[in-house]
């Protein structure tokens, strides 16, 4: 799974040299420009030669850096193609040569900057269908970011158009001078990314940098489970070993002070019911579940402020679902729409497909389709996926 830090920032051009730094082929790029009907002054984007060796202009540069990871980010910083001054980029431009999912996440990012109020300069073309490509070239499995940080120089012409594009999108306002975010960054983690927050519980494979603002795109896996071995965890079923404890309280006065200790030593989950137990004195019977780690302090804490007489503890397993989201196309060719499908697995089965609400009612929204035939259709192409 790939995971964005943008705690700097946002912009295309460091998201593309991310990708580029943590390993995406920039053949990939070369393959696809000459069939775009956009014109650049340059379209070599050799600034390295196919062996890493640097070229003459970039020698000093190079050896300064003596970091071989930032050459990719040195071949996009440096030489990617600029546009050429002219007329801006016309929705309707034919982008033939596009495999479908680049397409379709090309498509969808610019619907969002045209509707946001955004027009489209060539480099903003070139860079958007940069990023679908490259993406798609590393193909994640899931696609996950940080909360976006907004700085808003007061010349800014684009600031309306960023807090357009904010809606929806986890972000946070700082003063400036601070991170820096563009509309095209921008609108392309909101079409791609289907979670913002940490990058939770996953081992750290590989990592690429971009610069001005940096960008840290980490290429992650799911830490295995238990003692399984890393590369089974991910066909593995996610199971974890709890402890589940009861006891009698034999005071009702004593649970809100119970209660309050058990969750600062760290208690999953607690719950409460009332019993009889010899005679007609009503007593409350606490069920706690903990972690192994943590066994000893509940007992204590049941033991001492609950006055239970007694403990009964009992190994138990816990089984959650894992989820990853992937993505699925729907029409042909400039009609393409693409709609994000969170899957909830065991192991290496999925047990249940939801289409992202917000894609089935852009989708809809943009077809006059009803959401209901919009969701069968793609849980159709989601199946087809898969097969």
């Amino acid at each position: 799974m790939l995971h964005f830090d943008l705690s700097q920032g946002c912009t295309a051009r460091a998201l593309c040299a991310s990708l580029l730094d943590l390993g995406a082929s920039l053949k990939a790029i070369e393959e696809v420009l000459p069939k775009l009907q956009i014109r650049y002054v340059d379209q070599s984007l050799d600034f390295l030669d196919h062996s890493g060796r640097s070229l003459d202009s970039a020698t000093q540069k190079i050896s300064l850096l003596k970091r071989p990871r930032f050459k990719a980010k040195l071949k996009w910083h440096h030489a990617y193609a600029k546009a050429s001054a002219g007329k801006p980029f016309e929705p309707n431009e034919n982008i033939e040569g596009l495999s479908p999912i680049p397409a379709a996440l090309f498509h969808k990012s610019q619907r969002l900057l045209l509707e946001a109020g955004h027009v489209l300069t060539p480099t903003d073309t070139y860079e958007l269908i940069s990023f679908c490509v490259l993406l798609t070239n590393l193909d994640p499995k899931a696609l996950s970011a940080t909360r976006v940080p907004l700085s808003f120089d007061p010349e800014n012409p684009n600031r309306d158009v960023l807090l357009k594009l904010s809606e929806s999108v986890p972000v946070y306002e700082k003063e400036w001078p601070g991170p820096t975010s563009d509309p095209v960054g921008l609108a392309l983690i909101k079409t791609c990314v289907s979670n913002f927050g940490t990058r939770g519980e996953s081992r750290l494979i590989k990592m690429g940098l971009g610069f001005s603002p940096e960008v840290r795109a980490l290429w992650c896996e799911p830490v295995a489970i238990n003692t399984r071995s890393v590369a089974n965890a991910s066909t593995e079923p996610r199971v974890s070993n709890l402890i589940q404890i009861t006891a009698f309280i034999p005071e009702v006065n004593y649970i809100g002070e119970l209660t309050h200790r058990l969750h600062q030593v760290g208690v999953k989950k607690l719950w409460t019911s009332q019993v009889q137990d010899q005679g007609t004195h009503p007593k409350t019977l606490m069920t706690v579940i903990a972690s192994e780690a943590d066994q000893n302090k509940m007992v204590e804490a049941l033991l001492v402020l609950g006055g239970a007489p007694d403990i009964q503890l009992h190994l138990i397993e816990q089984h959650s679902l894992q989820k990853r989201t992937v993505s699925v196309t729907l029409g042909r060719t400039q009609k393409l729409q693409v709609c994000r499908v969170v899957e909830s697995l065991w192991g290496d089965k999925v047990l249940r497909a939801d289409p992202l609400p917000e894609d089935l009612a852009s989708i809809s929204k943009a077809t006059a389709t009803p959401q209901e035939i919009v969701r069968a259709d793609v849980l159709s192409a989601w199946k087809n996926r898969k097969t």
